[in-house]
């Protein structure tokens, strides 16, 4: 029984260190962990009962997530992006909306898709993007996933980019009545480029946005401010020419 116990702790072991945990776990542990702690005064063991009991949640989390024994619900995913999205300034909140339906809840392919259907998903309006956008974002970040999306029924053009460390995704919509990126709900802009670029964060998600002509323009990703913000200043000239040349 002893071998079968150790057998089984390591194959936990293994299966938990080759799985980075879905971005809701970390919140949900420190929900339980909070709920859980007592006063200074009571029994120290209550409180090591509490973080045992998050830390066996975090473990099965992580390996039932990866591995397909249970899902979000399309609801459940839904309120997460509300609890996270409505902390951000509205015009903010269109890519960070996006990036996490799109990006963060996706169950990614061992092989991308290949280029060539990934300029079919785009279409022949927005298929020249690619080279474009490829171009200017570090190459330590392969492109994983082009195409068209949509979320609550606005649509969108996706970018996504991804390795063992950090996923990075470029979103673009086009503007709605009323959206603009004002440096009076904004705040300073960096102007490096010559075109504002506005930043926000909330938890781990970074974001730096920038207008192109009747488009808005993101970089949402969980990189740090800075290299997330300079990915945005290096994409903003050659994103807003290609909206805003004659055709």
């Amino acid at each position: 029984m002893e071998d079968q116990d150790g057998e089984l702790r390591q194959r936990l072991q293994n299966a938990v260190r080759s799985v980075a945990p879905p971005p809701f776990l970390a919140d949900r542990i420190r929900a339980e962990v909070r709920r859980a702690a007592v006063p200074r005064a009571a029994p120290s063991w209550r409180l090591m009962g509490a973080l045992g009991g998050a830390m066996a949640l975090c473990v099965m989390g992580v390996v039932g997530y990866e591995h397909g024994h249970f899902r979000l619900t399309r609801g459940a995913q839904n309120a997460y992006i509300s609890s996270v999205s409505q902390n951000v300034a509205s015009v903010m909140r269109v890519g960070l909306v996006d990036h996490i339906h799109c990006a963060v809840f996706r169950k990614y392919l061992k092989t991308p898709n290949s280029l060539t259907q990934m300029f079919s998903d785009l279409g022949p309006s927005f298929s020249p993007l690619l080279s474009v956008i490829r171009e200017h974002v570090p190459e330590r970040y392969p492109l994983v996933m082009a195409h068209r999306c949509s979320y609550k029924q606005r649509q969108f053009v996706h970018f996504t980019f991804k390795n063992s460390d950090a996923l990075l995704s470029v979103v673009i919509a086009r503007k709605q009545d009323g959206e603009a990126l004002s440096p009076s709900e904004l705040g300073i802009a960096l102007n490096e480029s010559g075109i504002p670029v506005y930043r926000s964060h909330i938890q781990r998600f970074q974001i730096a946005s920038f207008d192109a002509g009747n488009y808005l323009a993101y970089v949402v990703s969980d990189l740090s401010n800075g290299e997330n913000s300079q990915v945005a200043i290096a994409l903003a000239p050659s994103v807003k020419r290609f909206f805003t040349q004659p055709s």
